[in-house]
């Protein structure tokens, strides 16, 4: 018999399990009001469907118990699957993806792009903070801004990173991380797979 799960810690929604025995061969339990999603639980070797689903539940019950707090830390699995060590702790890459992040989150709230060249040259313009107060400036800013906008900032990030958990989509990042190590070396710029045509 299947652990009863426990509630989202996020949004209170009602959990439920996915069995992908086809294309992945995966089991997970996820949030059905907001998207929050437990471990995978990876089917193959004789573990059986049931086996899994129990499984999964006990990690989805561990995580709901203390969810939102170890979110950083449930990152950095998913990085160095993606990236290697070397480029998940490099601070000039972490620093370009983070501020192509915040510009495309601005983009999509209509934001004049105008306006950033001149903060730019404002912020740098003023001696530099200190990192950890910034991070909690950064924090508390970006927890404002979804609320003027009406955006639930933890259940976006755990969608996200279920989303990016995805074996497909972890397998797209890696061709474009190694596309643009060929490439383009040394830009802030990402790189987009080519199309099946070679546009």
């Amino acid at each position: 018999m299947t652990l009863p799960l426990k509630g989202c810690g996020h949004c209170g929604g009602t959990p439920c399990h996915e069995v992908d025995d086809e294309d992945f061969g995966i089991v997970r339990v996820f949030c059905s009001i907001c998207g929050a999603c437990g471990p995978f639980v990876v089917l193959g070797d004789g573990v059986a469907v049931d086996a899994a689903k129990e499984k999964a539940s006990e990690l989805w019950n561990g995580r709901a118990a203390d969810a939102g707090a170890d979110f950083q830390q449930r990152v950095r699995p998913w990085l160095v699957e993606c990236f290697g060590a070397a480029i998940a702790d490099d601070r000039v890459e972490r620093g370009d993806r983070l501020l192509e992040e915040v510009l495309e989150l601005l983009q999509a709230g209509g934001y004049d792009p105008d306006r950033v060249a001149k903060l730019v040259t404002y912020v740098w313009g003023r001696p530099a903070g200190e990192p950890d107060q910034e991070a909690g400036g950064s924090m508390v800013t970006f927890a404002a801004y979804c609320l003027a906008h009406g955006l639930d900032m933890h259940a976006a990030g755990e969608r996200e990173l279920a989303r990016i958990s995805a074996p497909d989509v972890i397998e797209k990042i890696r061709g474009k991380q190694a596309l643009k190590a060929a490439t383009i070396g040394s830009s802030p710029l990402p790189q987009a797979l080519p199309s099946p045509r070679g546009h």
